[in-house]
């Protein structure tokens, strides 16, 4: 991230961290041949490299809601019961700053970041919330008017399975981030939010 604010790596080039990510972890190594000869994208490979090489196992504590994001983002938001909660809940997902303006993922989202000490704060809520109270604040029909993303693609309020079957993926996706968030404090580490 440094090295993007510094405009030694293409800002835009951050959105293909996940999937670097998830491509290494299947090789378990240095991914090659991956849009080869372009030299700003080796620049961001070695940057990622070497973060990989000064904290291990830092390629594990990851945590990929796909486009689900915007449908756990409102139901932590509901369950939130005070203001500094509903700050949580809305940076959780999406970062607490962006470092810089030309940072954003191929969909045109900013690529943000959450320092370790915010993301300790947001660690020890998370943990505390559970499935069952954000089970109590569920209502597919109002995210569906809240008109989240791809949500009225798959939710079918005719079809009794479809709002249980649904809410489950939600909770998993909860329960990911919520281990992603311990793995990151337990490791003092700063999160970065590429959503896509």
């Amino acid at each position: 991230l440094e090295q993007v604010v510094q405009h030694v790596i293409d800002a835009e080039l951050l959105s293909l961290v996940p999937g670097y990510l998830r491509q290494r972890r299947l090789q378990r190594r240095r991914v090659r041949g991956y849009l080869q000869g372009d030299r700003d994208y080796e620049r961001l490979v070695d940057a990622v490299e070497a973060m990989i090489a000064s904290s291990p196992a830092i390629e594990q504590r990851y945590c990929e809601l796909d486009r689900r994001f915007e449908w756990l983002e409102w139901l932590l938001v509901q369950s939130a019961s005070d203001e500094q909660e509903q700050n949580w809940a809305a940076t959780v997902i999406r970062g607490t700053a962006s470092r810089s303006p030309t940072a954003r993922s191929t969909q045109g989202f900013l690529i943000r970041s959450t320092s370790a000490r915010q993301a300790g704060l947001i660690s020890q809520w998370l943990q505390g919330l559970t499935v069952d109270q954000l089970r109590r604040h569920y209502d597919p029909d109002a995210m569906a008017n809240a008109d989240l993303y791809k949500w009225d693609q798959v939710y079918n309020a005719d079809q009794p399975d479809s709002p249980e079957s649904l809410f489950q993926v939600i909770a998993q996706d909860f329960t990911a981030l919520r281990q992603f968030y311990r793995d990151v404090t337990a490791h003092a580490e700063t999160v970065l939010a590429v959503m896509d």
